[in-house]
């Protein structure tokens, strides 16, 4: 008969939960109450395994669970710190239980505690995700097996949130990067507007078609005698010459005027287009959806089209037929941008004539890559290997953001980055690579 101190109550696992949050923010496990799922059906070992843990100073709030159905229940209401499990049980093993843990509460560590646990079965469940295994005839090792598990559960945890804080701040800079392009495209696109604007201006000041206005009041003065006027005066017999010339003039103006108007609504709805693409990239991340790549490069040059035209920079396009790409368009277009963005600084720092960017596109093994080769600078041996690394830039104004959220990115999309340079003055090579399905 099953001691009663043991049986399963009703929800003793939601008392874990309760306070649990709490009492985790101390970082020594022996200081603070840990709760414990345990899987074990003899209520024996489950007091002897609470012993151990109590001698060695651990503070403990343990949940038994002595069937499959009520571990499964307790991982499903409950929030543990820590697992324990025997690996064989009359209907279930600890194999099955581990994948549910890892299933439902992967930041849970995970040990097992059998009385039989051979080396074969044991290097199959550290395979499978267990934290460790302990012998029931050596309980010795359960608390430094438990303490071990815990402090690297902790540093898992820590580094996961640090992971997360950089990958927020490497988006920002990412989307600052974005902006500052954008900026400077829509300045560009004003400028037009200014030009266009002032033309169209200049040209209706400098309008003849004032000159109505005196015709008209010419033909008003000699209502009465309009006929002769125009047969006999001087002025009037050059009236009708002058009405055609003038009606010439006016439909010309009219063109003229037509085709500024046209033009300035172009660069508007340039404009409107470059800041929509800014407002749709600002959005969080995370819709997945069938993309043409060629598509998403010529995006990515509209964007930055400003710029190549202010630095003189010659854009060749090689484009091979490639299969759609599964993934998310904006962490893509943040990739692109600063790829692109940085081969322009290299190629106007190199102070050459010539400057030109290469894009490629072509296919991989079940990938796409996307090539931004430029004639610029060039990267030296020894900051190859730290180009992509957090804050490094070999600018005087630069941050070291673009690339290292690039290649962020481009891991969260599961792809990668690489590089290649032949050494200063030679140009380099920034290469994409993204599964066809992400």
């Amino acid at each position: 008969m099953p001691d009663p101190s043991f049986t399963m109550e009703a929800s003793p696992w939601t008392e874990c939960v309760k306070g649990n949050e709490a009492s985790r923010q101390s970082s020594d496990a022996s200081s603070r109450e840990l709760c414990v799922l345990h899987l074990e059906d003899n209520p024996q070992d489950a007091e002897l395994v609470r012993c151990s843990l109590e001698e060695e100073g651990f503070i403990s709030k343990i949940v038994v669970a002595q069937s499959k159905e009520e571990f499964e229940r307790a991982i499903e209401e409950g929030t543990f710190d820590l697992i324990l499990s025997d690996y064989n049980l009359p209907s279930y093993n600890g194999l099955t239980a581990l994948c549910l843990a890892r299933d439902k509460q992967p930041h849970a560590p995970f040990i097992l505690v059998s009385g039989s646990l051979g080396e074969e079965q044991a290097v199959d469940s550290l395979k499978s995700g267990a934290t460790d295994y302990v012998l029931k005839t050596r309980l010795m090792r359960l608390a430094p097996a438990v303490r071990r598990a815990l402090s690297e559960a902790e540093a898992q945890k820590k580094l996961e949130k640090a992971h997360k804080q950089l990958l927020e701040i490497s988006r920002q800079a990412g989307m600052a990067e974005v902006a500052t392009s954008v900026l400077h495209n829509v300045g560009n696109v004003l400028n037009s507007v200014n030009v266009a604007s002032a033309c169209l201006v200049d040209s209706l000041r400098k309008s003849k078609v004032t000159n109505l206005a005196k015709i008209a009041t010419m033909l008003r003065e000699h209502e009465e005698d309009l006929g002769s006027f125009l047969t006999s005066d001087p002025k009037g017999k050059q009236l009708p010459g002058y009405l055609r010339q003038l009606a010439v003039h006016l439909a010309a103006e009219q063109t003229a005027a037509l085709q500024q108007l046209a033009e300035l609504q172009q660069n508007i709805e340039h404009i409107k287009n470059i800041v929509m693409m800014q407002q749709s990239f600002a959005k969080r991340s995370g819709l997945v959806e069938k993309l043409h790549v060629t598509d998403l490069v010529k995006e990515a040059l509209r964007m930055n089209s400003g710029s190549f035209i202010r630095h003189d920079i010659r854009i060749v396009e090689e484009f091979e037929r490639v299969p759609p790409l599964t993934t998310e368009k904006h962490k893509v277009l943040q990739i692109l941008i600063n790829l692109m963005r940085n081969a322009t600084q290299a190629c106007d720092a190199s102070e050459r004539a010539d400057k030109q960017l290469t894009i490629r596109i072509s296919n991989g093994n079940d990938s796409v890559r996307i090539s931004v080769r430029d004639n610029g600078v060039g990267i030296a041996p020894e900051n190859l290997t730290r180009i992509f690394g957090h804050g490094f830039t070999t600018k005087k104004d630069g941050h070291g953001y673009g690339l290292h959220s690039g290649a962020l990115a481009a891991a969260e999309l599961r792809g990668s980055i690489s590089v290649q340079s032949d050494g200063a003055g030679k140009g380099a090579v920034f290469t994409l690579e993204l599964p066809l399905e992400f």
